[in-house]
């Protein structure tokens, strides 16, 4: 699976055969496939519907500044059985902080569901996945 777009199951993906790596599966509005749209090394993939086991994703939050906020965040998460395997926090202006977690998900579903939870915390702002 592509490390630009990190698909998920549930995503629209396609499938680029790559020199080296074999056919890598991205998402479909992964900009790095751009340019290979009509070519002959894209190939239309779906994924399968017993496909099971965990994705990693990317999640960026946008979170006033306040004490306890990335505990919270991080209880959130792992309540809702993901694991977190990666965390960057970069304050902004003292009262605003990003902060990207790399979690674990089994599916767009699941991970709708962590998201909706995260939005729930009073000092989340914004969150988002990069696609």
């Amino acid at each position: 699976y592509a490390k630009c777009c990190h698909p998920i199951p549930g995503d629209h993906i396609v499938g680029l055969l790559s020199k080296g790596r074999g056919l890598v599966i991205h998402q479909e509005g992964c900009k790095n496939i751009e340019g290979y749209r009509l070519s002959d090394r894209t190939v239309d993939v779906k994924w399968s519907d017993s496909l099971q086991g965990e994705f990693t994703c990317p999640i960026y939050l946008n979170v006033h500044n306040e004490r306890g906020v990335l505990a919270r965040l991080a209880t959130t998460i792992s309540d809702e059985a993901a694991n977190i395997e990666h965390v960057e926090v970069q304050d902004k202006d003292g009262k605003t902080t990003t902060i990207a977690f790399m979690i674990n998900v089994q599916g767009r579903v699941h991970l709708a569901r962590i998201m909706r939870r995260l939005r729930g915390i009073k000092a989340v702002m914004k969150i988002w996945r990069v696609q």
